[in-house]
């Protein structure tokens, strides 16, 4: 009984299942979103491919949210500045006008 190399070959790659591990992590990061994977890798991908994206848009969104809240709290804080300095120059003005007797 003679084997040769291309049957044994055969005979080794029919005993070792071929592991699939990108779509094992695809199947893990749909569940962990709660998404049922279909079993169909090119399916899992493009699904998990756009939650990403959705979720990489909603991140944006909020990221401009904050920078927009902080420029506000700025703005906020530079008019309470330019407040002071204007009560500042009312009360100049004013004890100036009680030294000339305008008032």
């Amino acid at each position: 009984m003679s084997i040769n190399i291309s049957t044994a070959s055969g005979m080794i790659s029919g005993c070792v299942g071929t592991i699939d591990y990108e779509h094992q992590r695809i199947i893990r990061a749909l569940q962990a979103y709660g998404v049922q994977p279909t079993g169909d890798k090119s399916m899992d991908k493009a699904k998990l491919q756009r939650i990403q994206a959705a979720e990489s848009n909603k991140d944006a969104k909020m990221s401009n949210d904050t920078k927009d809240e902080s420029k506000s709290a700025k703005d906020i804080a530079d008019g309470a500045t330019t407040i002071k300095k204007d009560e500042g120059a009312e009360q100049i003005a004013m004890l100036n006008r009680m030294q000339l007797g305008l008032l």
